[in-house]
């Protein structure tokens, strides 16, 4: 494990949040930024690249700038910087990374490029949960979606991903379908409306699963593993132009729109959801049976659910059944602040893959947009030792306050 008194600076900007944050060896949150382009993705009606590079340039300076001087912990105390890589839009990345080697080359640290999955599969040791090795592990974003064997640190085979739409992404185009935005209110995750909507309409004590026809993908074929999201977001957009009195023909996914009474949008989003939860339990139980079946591997004891799906309580609840059928016990969440992309979790890959004697990346700008996180990448992460020891007299407080269990009970 790290040096609990070195501290690394990380940043995020894969996609449409700018994220800053101080974190020290021991797990502890120094400092965290996150600004969100809440109004922008409204207006485009969705991530627009360029815009959100723009967003990502005007604030990047000045967030950094902060985290030194709300902590009071200078440049030339850092262990290191690290910054994510990949995967994500290749011009927001660049952003990132052009600002976190600025900051190393000036103050002579070394850099640390981080891949943006393994920094949610190792952020849930922030809380004070050290991961055993080997896990399994859920990424589930607006991004990305992978259920991932994980041996080690930098060292994981994917066991299952989607073949078009990451599920966070179907979530928040059917949130913008329903209008729940304009129920009740603005936010930068769609999937926390639509979880909403379903759980009022739950209360009802009224049943979905009739009520909007929703197919749910490869339950005949079951040799499929991975996962599918499109027809489903599809099955809704023809139903919500339906009832909407649109045309025959299906419009644009962004110009679907169907501003209903809380009832039958509650109901649409239940079938939904209640579709999604089918269709993952589907592919987790042959994935795992798949996995118990080899020769290879075993079937580890415990799941890490990340990324910002991780925050449905449904979905928690439906992924720990599939799991529990195949000796996974624990099924850990990290807490939301953790769970949407942050750079606490790049800060401490930083510092995890540092401690490991793993050397510093390219002093030159290199995104990569489609970085696989079973593909290594040549010349990155070639090991040294011993790694550098960095540090800090001050004993800083967690912004998260003291780690406690993770285990979620419900």
């Amino acid at each position: 494990m790290p040096d609990p008194k070195s501290i690394m600076l990380g940043i995020e900007t894969s996609c449409d949040d700018t994220c800053v944050s101080l974190v020290n060896g021991g797990g502890y949150v120094l400092h965290r930024s996150v600004e969100n382009q809440i109004s922008l993705n409204e207006k485009f009606g969705g991530v627009n690249p360029a815009a959100a590079k723009e967003a990502h340039e005007q604030i990047i300076d000045d967030l950094v700038q902060q985290a030194f001087d709300v902590t009071g912990v200078s440049p030339t105390s850092l262990a290191g910087v690290a910054a994510t890589a990949g995967p994500g839009l290749r011009i927001c990345l660049e952003v990132g990374l052009q600002k976190a080697l600025d900051v190393a080359k000036e103050y002579n640290k070394p850099f640390f490029p981080i891949h943006h999955l393994e920094g949610h599969i190792l952020v849930s040791e922030l809380k004070g949960t050290p991961i055993t090795f080997p896990t399994l592990c859920f990424v589930a974003s607006g991004g990305h979606t992978q259920l991932i064997l994980a041996r080690s640190v930098g060292d994981y085979k994917i066991l299952a991903g989607t073949l078009d739409d990451a599920v966070g992404e179907a979530y928040d185009k059917v949130a913008r379908m329903l209008c729940l935005a304009d129920r009740f209110g603005a936010t930068p995750h769609g999937g926390a409306l639509v979880e909403r909507a379903a759980r009022e309409f739950s209360f009802l004590g009224k049943r979905s699963s009739e009520y909007v026809p929703v197919s749910v993908p490869f339950l005949r074929d079951r040799d499929v593993v991975d996962f599918s999201f499109s027809g489903m977001k599809t099955s809704i957009a023809r139903h919500v132009q339906k009832i909407s009195n649109g045309p025959a023909a299906l419009q644009k996914m962004a110009d679907v729109r169907g501003n209903f009474d809380n009832e039958t949008s509650g109901a649409i989003a239940m079938s939904f959801q209640v579709a999604v939860a089918k269709h993952i339990q589907n592919s987790f139980r042959r994935a795992l049976l798949k996995l118990r079946d080899s020769e290879e591997e075993d079937v580890p004891r415990s799941l890490f659910f990340v990324g910002g799906v991780a925050q449905n309580r449904f979905l928690y609840r439906r992924i720990s059944q599939a799991c529990s059928e195949f000796g996974v016990e624990n099924v850990i969440c990290p807490p939301p602040q953790l769970c949407t992309d942050n750079a606490e979790m790049i800060a401490w890959a930083g510092l995890r893959r540092q401690a490991m004697g793993v050397a510093p990346g390219p002093s030159e700008l290199a995104a990569y947009p489609r970085w696989s996180l079973d593909a290594d990448i040549p010349n990155m992460f070639q090991y040294c030792s011993p790694p550098p020891t960095h540090r800090h007299p001050r004993r800083e407080r967690n912004v998260y306050g003291d780690p406690p269990s993770l285990k979620i009970t419900h």
